[in-house]
This record gives C-alpha cells, sequence and structure tokens, in this order.
C-alpha cells in the first residue's frame, strides 16, 4: 500500500491491520514524506489541543487529498496520523 498527498507517494505502508473503523499499520515514508514530517508531528502531538488552528495551508488539512493506494486502486481517506516511530493509523472516507 501507498500514502499518497495530492496525487504524490510519500510513504510505503506494510503489516496493515483493522481495528474497527480504524485502519493501522507502519509507514516508511519516502522523501517527498520526509517533507512533512513537521505536519505529521504538529498532528500526532498531544501538546496541541483541538481548539488550536494547525499552522499549515488547507491543502495538508484537506481529507480530499490523501489517499492510499492498494495495487493500483486508490481510495479516499480522512488526513492520516502519521507517528513518530513509524505507525500510521486512518479511516476510510
Amino acid at each position: 500500500m501507498k500514502l499518497l498527498h495530492g496525487g504524490n507517494e510519500v510513504g510505503e505502508i506494510y503489516d496493515v491491520s483493522q481495528e474497527g473503523v480504524w485502519m493501522n499499520g507502519r509507514i516508511h515514508l519516502n522523501a517527498k514524506g520526509e517533507e512533512l514530517r513537521q505536519f505529521f508531528d504538529y498532528m500526532t502531538d498531544e501538546k496541541y489541543g483541538l481548539d488550536e488552528e494547525p499552522p499549515f495551508g488547507p491543502d495538508l488539512l484537506a481529507p480530499e487529498n490523501w489517499h492510499v493506494d492498494e495495487n493500483g486502486k486508490r481510495r479516499g481517506i480522512e488526513v492520516p496520523a502519521v507517528h513518530p516511530d513509524g505507525i500510521i493509523e486512518w479511516r476510510w472516507r
């Protein structure tokens, strides 16, 4: 599986499992994904509250820009949680 943002591959997802509506696995970010590291770290850091406006552009926050590609089939997801330890969590749209 591949994580896509705006049509660009940002990482390879593996060891995928499902818990209820949540999908999770491990991710290896490529160079484009590493460019988003600050965004991913901010979005998964619990010190930032939900009432705080994230300091990122709307393209990163828009769910319609995030997809998972599995064997050539793209499927929309909500903005994924990519943790510093390589864990990824997402929900299908």
